[in-house]
């Protein structure tokens, strides 16, 4: 890997190598390491943590004894207290025995010689997934992001309906972000479900979760129609569960966004940066200016399929010298891949063609909560296609 060359050692602070966004990260500094470290040899480590000083040796020879002061992780304190573990990094594997821990006196605090898997994966937190819950890139993040959980949902009430991934409870999201495209994944599953015991057992945090939707010009339009299509949603689910209060305050605050965004910006489109990547799975605008609502007519929903298979999947398959075999992350506008260092291949709205192409070329959609009505209205007149 770029990143790790052979037979070094790289010193970090945070729950990664790499920063991004809410998970706060920050690379310190490498050391070569003087001799070859080779795979399938075991090699013994040796690393000392005290007075804001970290040592680390290998096989017995030194590779570096600093400060923790003299770097900057983002103008707070390195600790050097807590818990301790063990991992390796992406695409690698990595294999302990022997651990020993002492204090500064030179006392033993712990010892294992980590030979029993029934008795070491559970003290370190290893155990099989308790949940069939879908998770985000597993290369790059190996976190459930909610903003791809807005595809998750669509594609599973196209295909395998399974519900039980979607509706997990007793799960720790540890991102705070994308509250808006979360209250768009769930008013998405009430489309497909009209699953009423279930918005109203979470009905507390969900409400909570609308509050903290913070709304305006300066917010951009893909922010604003986004938040169009959640209040307009979690309006309708209101409705379902018999809160006519939050239905009528949350149609009255769509509606005036919404007015305010047309004021503001024409159709949308104009207030888009012209330079700007179009994200493929992040900008939910997509959906507002390229996929129209249910009871359009054929011509209109015809017309951005088209477009999307055109110059965004097409794309994507057409260039021998650009193709992966997955879904890129982002599209220039010259409709070449935006690959960057964090950019990834495996992120869930990979599959968001499933549900775009059944919900606007073969034209089913649910007009009413849980399919009780619908559209069959396939898009033939952009295709060719006969009637």
């Amino acid at each position: 890997m770029s990143l790790f060359p052979p037979s070094t050692i790289t010193l970090a602070h945070g729950v990664s190598f790499d920063n991004q966004t809410t998970l706060t990260s920050y690379k310190l500094a490498s050391f070569k390491v003087p001799f070859d470290l080779e795979e399938n040899v075991w090699h013994r480590i040796s690393t000392s943590v005290r007075c804001n000083h970290c040592a680390v040796s290998v096989n017995q020879t030194q590779l570096y004894n600093v400060s923790l002061t003299s770097y900057y992780a983002g103008g707070s304190s390195i600790s050097t207290s807590g818990a301790f573990g063990f991992g390796a990094w992406q695409d690698q594997s990595a294999y302990i025995r022997g651990v020993y821990f002492r204090d500064t006196t030179g006392n033993m605090i712990y010892h294992d010689p980590m030979a029993s898997v029934a008795a070491v994966l559970p003290e370190y937190g290893q155990h099989e997934n308790y949940f069939p819950t879908c998770v985000d890139g597993a290369k790059r993040d190996r976190l459930a992001w909610l903003g791809d959980f807005l595809h998750t949902t669509r594609i599973i009430g196209v295909t395998t309906n399974r519900s039980d991934l979607i509706t997990v409870s007793g799960i720790a999201y540890l991102l705070p972000d994308y509250q808006i495209l979360a209250l768009i994944s769930f008013v998405s599953y009430m489309e497909q479900s009209n699953d009423t015991a279930f918005a109203r057992e979470h009905w507390t945090p969900w409400k909570a979760a609308i509050r903290q939707c913070v709304l305006g010009p300066s917010s951009g339009s893909a922010i604003n129609a986004a938040s169009i299509e959640a209040f307009k949603g979690m309006a309708s689910v209101a409705s379902a569960v018999g809160n006519a209060s939050s239905a009528k305050k949350w149609a009255i605050t769509y509606k005036s966004l919404q007015a305010t965004l047309l004021l503001t910006c024409g159709t949308g489109v104009s207030c888009l940066e012209s330079d700007r990547p179009i994200g493929l799975g992040r900008q939910s605008v997509i959906q507002h200016q390229w996929l129209p609502s249910p009871g359009s007519s054929t011509a209109e929903a015809g017309s951005p399929a088209r477009f999307l298979l055109n110059n965004l999947w097409g794309a994507i398959v057409s260039n021998d010298s650009t193709k992966s075999g997955s879904i890129w992350e982002y599209v220039n506008q010259k409709s070449q891949p935006g690959y960057g260092e964090f950019t990834t291949l495996s992120h869930p709205w990979g599959g968001a063609a499933t549900y775009a192409l059944t919900n606007y070329v073969a034209g089913i959609r649910p007009v009413s909560f849980g399919y009780k009505s619908w559209f069959v209205e396939p898009a033939y007149t952009e295709f060719g296609v006969d009637k």
